[in-house]
């Protein structure tokens, strides 16, 4: 059994899982709008779009740690402790469940995928602020999400026609 390749391999991969989370990090941390109300706790970014693209490159369990690093650190980074945990469990998921659903690789399963991790950020965020903020802030929250959201579907498919080479680039490497 040749191991030199299945190092060469892992030591891709691993590379891949680190481009993207650094990527997600300086997206999310440097494109950023702080929530009113939020003491700067709460922001809008566009971080999940490079999680959308990470998914369609990567699949669904490496762009879950991809995910869950970039954006957690980005918490982080800009001093929104509160959010640090969350962030890192509803990236990890929106990576994984953008990841499965885009297994054909082709774009309507790539928009399928990031809607509904779109939605799986909207509602991790809405429910964890239900429970420890409060109903008021929420609600208010809510609507930021969603436009995170939409904003974050659209910059995805705006970046699909570069997924799509960055993805058959990269599968010729492996």
């Amino acid at each position: 059994m040749d191991m030199g390749k299945n190092k060469k391999i892992n030591i891709q991969k691993i590379t891949m899982v680190a481009v993207m989370a650094a990527l997600i990090f300086v997206v999310t941390w440097l494109v950023k709008v702080p929530l009113p109300g939020a003491g700067g706790q709460a922001y809008f970014n566009l971080g999940d779009m490079l999680i959308y693209v990470s998914a369609y490159i990567l699949g669904g369990p490496l762009t879950a740690l991809a995910a869950a690093i970039g954006s957690g650190l980005a918490d982080f980074a800009v001093g929104a402790y509160l959010y640090v945990v969350p962030t890192i469990i509803i990236k990890a998921l929106m990576g994984l469940v953008a990841g499965i659903i885009d297994n054909k690789k082709d774009v309507k399963r790539y928009l399928l995928a990031c809607v509904v991790a779109g939605a799986i950020m909207t509602a991790g965020y809405t429910l964890y602020e239900y429970a420890i903020v409060g109903a008021l802030y929420a609600n208010i929250s809510f609507y930021m999400n969603l436009i995170q959201w939409a904003a974050g579907v659209a910059a995805a498919m705006a970046f699909y026609p570069a997924a799509r080479r960055i993805y058959v680039y990269y599968k010729s490497r492996n």
